[in-house]
């Protein structure tokens, strides 16, 4: 998107990433519970999703083939299953003891789509291998949504007793973001970065393709976004699995005047005075008396050089003698 240019040029224009393309077809188990199969139901009405076999979304203990989008079982007797349905597909996650207790969720990106969500009923999810996850929300401090490479997890089963992520507003469109970007198998997830920000490397990605040609070669955990606008395609073996959206910070096309308390904040001191006219801050410069003067400490250091410079001097005087 680009707008007429003014005195900010660094505005005038902002990257987005979509994905599009046919809707991903959803199979859905009846273990996934009943306010899945409704919110399924929203999605394929609007035309966001299908019925078909592309994505299971089922209770973990039945789940045969990815993708999926899996959540505990409700019988806890189902936890063993459940865990060996997940070795055998070769997701590096198990899940541990039950926890108790409200907690509240937390999206890993700092965005505020989980927002008011609660967890009452969580599994503990208990890494099992070595293989790069995503942690997509916390919730009591530890990982309660994860995603890797064709799957998506929660650890807690989609009934209100567990959880009120169904009763929630966000629900349908995370399952539809879900289903189309990271479960579909094409396209990917837009990731939002500001330039130089520190943010970590999704775990289906291995390159990032330039928007000049080429590609740069992803290894450690985390990367430094570009430092100039765009949009960046995550890769995995030359196919593309998601992007990475550069723009400035909306904050720096803001012309309002910092209030002397945001100033401060901003220079790091206790307080701040602000001027509206050259005059005002040139007197005040003027006038200001300094806290400290210099004038006693230099005439003191200034001494003490001529001191030196004497007891030098007659040094050299006397052995030339």
């Amino acid at each position: 998107m680009e707008l007429e240019p003014d005195e900010l040029r660094g505005d005038d224009s902002r990257h987005f990433a979509v994905w599009i393309g046919p809707a991903p077809s959803v199979s859905l188990r009846p273990s996934a519970g009943p306010f899945a199969r409704n919110a399924l139901d929203a999605l394929v009405q609007s035309g966001r999703a299908s019925v078909g076999n592309e994505i299971l979304f089922a209770s973990a203990d039945e789940a045969t083939s990815l993708p999926a989008l899996l959540i505990p079982p409700a019988d806890p007797v189902r936890l063993g299953a459940a865990n060996r349905s997940l070795e055998k597909l070769g997701i590096p996650w198990r899940f541990g003891a039950a926890i108790h207790g409200d907690a509240t969720a937390r999206a890993a990106d700092s965005s505020r789509s989980l927002e008011g969500v609660t967890a009452s009923l969580r599994y503990s999810l208990v890494r099992s291998g070595s293989d790069r996850t995503d942690t997509l929300a916390n919730a009591g401090g530890s990982p309660w949504i994860v995603a890797g490479p064709r799957y998506v997890i929660i650890a807690s089963p989609l009934a209100p007793p567990a959880t009120s992520f169904p009763l929630h507003a966000s629900f349908v469109p995370w399952l539809d973001d879900m289903f189309s970007q990271r479960l579909s198998g094409e396209g990917g997830t837009p990731r939002s970065a500001v330039p130089g920000e520190r943010i970590a490397r999704p775990a289906s990605a291995d390159a990032l393709e330039l928007p000049q040609g080429g590609a740069m070669t992803l290894s450690a955990d985390t990367l430094t976004a570009p430092s100039r606008a765009g949009t960046y395609f995550y890769l995995r073996n030359a196919t593309r699995v998601g992007a990475l959206v550069v723009n400035p910070e909306p904050a720096e096309s803001e012309l309002e005047r910092l209030t002397p308390q945001a100033l401060a904040v901003r220079l790091g001191t206790r307080a701040s005075n602000v001027f509206t006219d050259s005059v005002a801050f040139t007197a005040s410069v003027l006038t200001a008396a300094p806290q400290r003067p210099l004038v006693a400490p230099l005439l003191v250091f200034a001494a003490a050089v001529l001191l030196v410079e004497t007891l030098i001097t007659s040094a050299g005087l006397r052995r030339a003698a």
